[in-house]
């Protein structure tokens, strides 16, 4: 039976119940993150500076100096409203000092909790698909920063971050994945990763955590792979256990198409932890140039998950696995191609994760507000610093 898919059905409920939402005060939870600086000579206060630091990132200033810049081209009572009291805001030198002694762990664990707070606010606590994924910082990379590379969770369709995770080079994401997992509430929560994440360790955490997963299953698990592989096999299959999902988009020269084959799985039929389904996900897609012939392209992956078939049929799934990618699109390229990330040529790790999570946190805010076009919203925000405050909660 097949039938159409939504985009996804949690993110998308998620998208349309926040009309202009009145949500947490970011500025609140800043204010928490503790000082490391002595009291002696301590000119601004700290949560002044990180507003300041965000309110620039919401008006298109990308890098300490053009933020210092920015605090010291407005009149003396938008600085007042961030914090601000003796008439006077940090220079460059100042921003990137403060951020090199800022206590990493205290500032995520705040933006972590301002996170949820929001999804609280819209009534969100439960219910809600995670995706996971990486992100290297190539400035800091190319500055020869240990740590230039971070594991994000972001929550479908809002693009939500709820937390990082630094990955120096002598590690990578699977060692990072269970400690970020670690720190976040994932009960009755669907997280989805890519194929590299799809290890049994982290599959076991998840469940163990009262959650779900959705995860490729590709050559780095070729046992898992073949057994899939076997289970969707058309001689295996019984009349009515299959159940499939399509969808199609077209635009711009483009025509793609998904087709998701979904199967349960009886008890322990399988060594993973949890499994309940597996699937084959097929995509095709045409693109047809201006001048030439068009071009066809086409893929097949496994995937599994430990969702039953009464909480997950085919069209969610197929919903979850295209949400997944919104993280590299909506998240990873607006980092990079809108706020400048990969052209920061910060060099120290703890400046860099610490930018990182800030830009993030400002992506958020514009996000949950239902920004249509965020370079447009930067551009009017910059003009308008007094929404700036109000987004942080100042005003």
């Amino acid at each position: 039976m097949t039938t159409p898919a939504p985009a996804n059905p949690l993110a998308s409920a998620a998208v349309v119940s926040c009309e202009k939402p009145s949500l947490p005060a970011l500025s609140g939870f800043l204010a928490a993150v503790p000082d490391p600086r002595g009291r002696q000579g301590r000119r601004h206060p700290l949560c002044a500076v990180l507003c300041l630091i965000l309110a620039g990132l919401l008006a298109g200033r990308d890098h300490a100096a053009a933020i210092a810049e920015w605090g010291r081209e407005y009149p003396e009572e938008v600085m007042s409203g961030l914090g601000f009291r003796q008439g006077k805001t940090p220079c460059p030198s100042t921003l990137h000092l403060i951020l090199k002694q800022l206590n990493w762990t205290a500032l995520e664990e705040q933006l972590r909790a301002w996170a949820e707070a929001v999804l609280v606010a819209l009534d969100l606590t439960r219910e809600v698909a995670l995706a996971a994924d990486g992100k290297t910082l190539r400035g800091s990379l190319k500055q020869g920063s240990q740590v230039s590379h971070l594991l994000s969770v972001v929550v479908h369709g809002l693009t939500l971050n709820l937390s990082h995770e630094g990955v120096s080079r002598k590690t990578n994401e699977i060692t990072a994945l269970p400690k970020l997992l670690g720190r976040l509430l994932l009960e009755g929560r669907v997280i989805t990763v890519d194929a590299l994440l799809t290890q049994r360790e982290i599959a076991a955490q998840i469940v163990a955590a009262g959650a779900d997963y959705v995860m490729p299953v590709k050559g780095n698990q070729p046992a898992l792979e073949a057994a899939i592989a076997a289970r969707l096999r058309p001689e295996a299959l019984t009349e009515g256990e299959v159940q499939q999902a399509e969808t199609d988009e077209r635009g711009h020269g483009r025509f793609e198409w998904r087709r998701l084959t979904l199967v349960s799985l009886p008890d322990d039929a399988l060594d993973w932890p949890g499994a309940r389904q597996v699937f084959r996900l097929e995509r095709g897609t045409w693109r047809c140039p201006r001048t030439g012939d068009p071009r066809y392209q086409s893929s097949s992956v496994y995937g599994i998950t430990s969702r039953a078939r009464e909480r997950a049929g085919a069209a969610q799934l197929l919903g979850l696995t295209r949400q997944h990618w919104g993280i590299e699109n909506r998240s990873h390229w607006v980092r990079d191609c809108l706020f400048g990330e990969d052209a920061s040529q910060v060099k120290t790790g703890a400046v860099a994760r610490a930018m990182a999570a800030l830009r993030t946190a400002a992506i958020s805010l514009l996000r949950i507000q239902k920004e249509p076009n965020l370079a447009r919203a930067r551009r009017r925000l910059q003009a308008h610093p007094e929404q700036c405050l109000a987004l942080l909660g100042l005003s």
